[in-house]
């Protein structure tokens, strides 16, 4: 039983947990030729430019909000 499980748990950290280390580019300022490792950790500045200092998010935000709200 141990041998049949092997393939599925391949699939899943193949297509669960992989994904995953995609989104440490959210953190970084990453650029291709410096790879993952090697762009610069940059912590929650992009958010904070997002959720602080970016006033069309919000109304892009409610506006999506609304139309989804009618849509349903």
């Amino acid at each position: 039983m141990i041998f049949l499980s092997i393939p599925f748990v391949i699939y899943t950290f193949i297509f669960s947990y992989v994904p995953l280390f995609g989104w440490c580019v959210a953190f970084l300022r990453y650029r291709p030729v410096d790879g993952f490792l090697g762009s610069e950790f940059i912590g929650l500045d992009k958010f904070k430019f997002l959720l602080v200092d970016n006033k069309e998010f919000w109304i892009v935000l409610c506006k999506t909000i609304f139309m989804g709200i009618i849509y349903l």
